[in-house]
């Protein structure tokens, strides 16, 4: 049975999908600014390496947000039409009007729904059908990959450009 969930349990449970992710992590938020603490877990994660994929809708990143997400080792696809709030892991899905953004979890009454797979089995995987949908429209139509190469010496950066869609592939690779 899906749980009803407001601001403080969102954010722990927010929190918790990011932890217990095993396989794959999903970040779905129109306004993206990471707190020290979710960028830490997203940073574990990554680093365990789980497959994690963030979509975001809004483009008024700051250069410290660019600055972290370009540490994660992650899939990071911008969608201009995004507005739906998801966080996901092969097990749960959090789905919640709370934006990944340091001001909604301060200052925002928010409330969304916590699906567990063996519970909610219908409602987890139409929830993921959706963002498997959206990645695959985003991955057909992006045209922006940024391939990030870390060597000994420095980083090389690739860049392509797209008006409607954008994605950030960041890989490490002992070159």
């Amino acid at each position: 049975m899906a749980d009803f969930l407001t601001t403080k349990s969102i954010a722990y449970q927010l929190e918790e999908v990011i932890k217990k992710a095993n396989q794959k992590l999903y970040i779905f938020t129109p306004y993206l600014k990471l707190s020290e603490t979710y960028f830490e877990r997203l940073k574990e994660a990554t680093d365990k390496n789980i497959e994690c994929t963030v979509v975001y809708g809004k483009t008024d990143l700051t250069k410290h947000d660019e600055s972290l997400l370009n540490q994660l080792r992650c899939n990071i696809y911008y969608k201009e039409n995004l507005h739906g709030k998801c966080f996901a892991n092969e097990k749960t899905a959090l789905i919640t009007s709370m934006n990944l953004h340091s001001f909604s979890e301060a200052h925002n009454r928010e409330f969304g729904v916590l699906l567990c797979r063996k519970n909610d089995n219908n409602a987890y995987n139409d929830c993921i059908n959706e963002i498997n949908s959206i990645i695959n429209k985003v991955n057909n139509l992006s045209v922006i990959s940024l391939f990030l190469y870390l060597k000994p010496s420095g980083t090389v950066l690739f860049v392509f450009l797209s008006k409607i869609f954008f994605a950030f592939r960041c890989l490490s690779s002992s070159l």
